[in-house]
């Protein structure tokens, strides 16, 4: 299958679950969902592990931050509102970008 991307280069086949095309650093949250998501949450990170070898703790770090950086990348309010140093921003715009905080 020859696909292209947006400049007309190769586009790379995914080798294996996408968490794992960027690791960063790392801050400690709680946080609490729906039933359903969460057992979306297990068994992706059951289906991560076993196909990469990983460890699930990591796994389940790694889609955390690539799903929450994505959201957040997506909403076009909120980033307008970090530009422009609204609540949550410390002032300073962020650089978001799909996929990456």
């Amino acid at each position: 299958m020859d696909t292209k991307g947006a400049k007309g280069s190769r586009s790379k086949e995914p080798s294996g679950p996408r968490i794992f095309e960027r690791i960063g650093s790392r801050a400690e949250r709680t946080v609490a969902m729906s039933a359903k998501t969460g057992r979306l949450l297990d068994q992706y990170v059951e289906w991560a592990a076993e196909s990469s070898g990983a460890d699930k703790g990591e796994v389940m770090i790694l889609t955390l931050d690539m799903a929450l950086g994505e959201f957040f990348a997506k909403d076009a309010l909120f980033k307008e509102s970090l530009a422009e140093g609204g609540k949550g921003s410390g002032g300073r715009a962020t650089g978001l970008t799909a996929g990456g905080g």
